[in-house]
This record gives C-alpha cells, structure tokens and sequence, in this order.
C-alpha cells in the first residue's frame, strides 16, 4: 500500500495540473517496458556536489554565467522565523537564483543541449527548471513531462535523506512554482492536450525517467532540499554513506507499481 501511495503522488499531481490547466483553456516516446535495473553500488566518485563543469570560448554568455552559477558551492543563508506555531529556515542562494533564471528564461540552444546533457549531476530544483524551459519553449510536451517526471522522482529521493518528517511539502510547492505555470503555458497547444490526455504515454514517459535516473547515479547533496525553508524541526540529513541505498530504496518504490 505504501508503494502505490508513493507512485501515486506522481500521478495525483499530473491530474491536478491537467485539471488546473482544462480551466483556462475557453509523439509518442519509445521506451523500454522492463523493470529498470537499480544498481545496488555506489557510484565510483560519490561526492556531494557534481564536479564543476569547464567553460570555454565557445559557450554564448548565457552558458558560461549558467555554468559559473551551477558549480558555485552552496551559500544558503539559514533564518529561523517563526509563524505562530510553525518554526521554518529560509534559505537565500544567489547562484541559484541566478541558475534557475537562465534555465527558465533564455532560449539559446546552447544552453539547452548543454543542459540535456549535464543537468544529471546537478541539484533536482534545476530539473523542474528545464520542464519549465521546454513549456516556455513550447517543446513536445512529452520533453517537458520527462523532465517534471526526473525532477520529481529525485527531489522524493533527496526527500528520503532529509531527517525532519515534515519537510516532504517541499515537494508540492516546487510543483506549484514550477509545474503549474509550465501547464498554462501549454493552454494553447493542441499537441500537447493530446499528449496529457493520453494515460499510456504518460506512463512511459515516467518509465524513461526511471530509466534516465538509473544510467545517470544521483551523487547531489540534499541539502538544497532539506535546507529549502520549509522544515520545521531540523534541517539535518542521514550521514552521507547512507545516500545512495536511501536514494535506490525509494526509486524502487516509486517505480514498482508501474510494472506491475
């Protein structure tokens, strides 16, 4: 029971925003159906933060600030505020104020086949910034559900590292800020109404985010998630050793019920 209450938050949310986005208005992706292979090794270089990724002189202006600001290390400001009875930390981090920005907003090419091919080893936030970037785009919306399906499937794994029971409703703002507006971009675009509509597609997209998860090893640190300004007890996390089974555990979860 717990497995498919995991798998359907995935699915809750897509029918939320299917929903949402039928109130404003007035291609199928190939692949495989068998269980992925989740590796039960670590990767061979686990560290907490991806190493950082070369500028040259070919990248446009866009790309060389993106990659700056992606490989800049972590300097969230922690602010314990308190809102009757609820304590939360507010975390400010220019970088990725500055990382998300580009993603969601410029249009270079550059910048968006760099990201196809790099966003693997960065934090899950910058995930739900590209499903953002392919809907501003007005990219096959099956591009933009694979990268919402991704970012969802490792902020829930990143969820599993964080030690305070609340921070899980991280994961419903992030949609909100990031999955809703992407939706209301898609409003007009009969192609993508077809594709939303279509149950099969759906699911195999999340199927190759599984699949595109388990080629690619997550070895971020969680802290952009349980240091988001939005836990209540503690913003510490399991010990580093304990990352990658806790992340492999809940990917398994989560993807169970769709081979069922």
């Amino acid at each position: 029971m717990k497995k498919f209450f995991v798998f359907a938050l995935l699915i809750i949310i897509l029918f939320l925003l299917v929903f949402l986005w039928q109130k404003k208005q007035g291609t199928q992706v190939a692949v495989s159906t068998e269980t992925p292979a989740f590796s039960t090794q670590p990767p061979a270089a686990a560290t907490p933060q991806a190493a950082p990724g070369q500028t040259n002189s070919a990248d446009s202006p866009s790309l060389s600030a993106l990659k700056a600001a992606l490989n800049s290390p972590y300097q969230g400001q922690m602010q314990m505020t308190k809102n009757g009875n609820i304590t939360a930390f507010d975390t400010v981090d220019t970088n990725q104020q500055l990382a998300l920005r580009i993603i969601m907003t410029n249009k270079d090419k550059d910048v968006t086949d760099w990201l196809k091919e790099n966003l693997a080893d960065y934090d899950p936030i910058y995930l739900y910034a590209m499903a953002y970037r392919m809907a501003n785009l007005q990219a096959p919306a099956e591009e933009f559900f694979f990268w919402a399906s991704a970012g969802r499937i490792r902020s829930t794994a990143d969820q599993a590292l964080c030690k305070d029971p609340y921070v899980g409703q991280y994961l419903t703002i992030l949609d909100m800020e990031f999955l809703q507006p992407s939706m209301q971009l898609y409003a007009k675009n009969s192609e993508a109404r077809k594709f939303f509509a279509n149950k099969d597609l759906l699911i195999q997209t999340v199927k190759k985010a599984f699949s595109w998860d388990t080629q690619h090893p997550q070895t971020n640190s969680p802290d952009w998630f349980c240091k988001s300004g939005h836990a209540v007890e503690t913003t510490d996390t399991y010990p580093q050793n304990e990352w990658h089974d806790r992340r492999i555990a809940m990917n398994k979860e989560q993807a169970e019920p769709l081979y069922q």
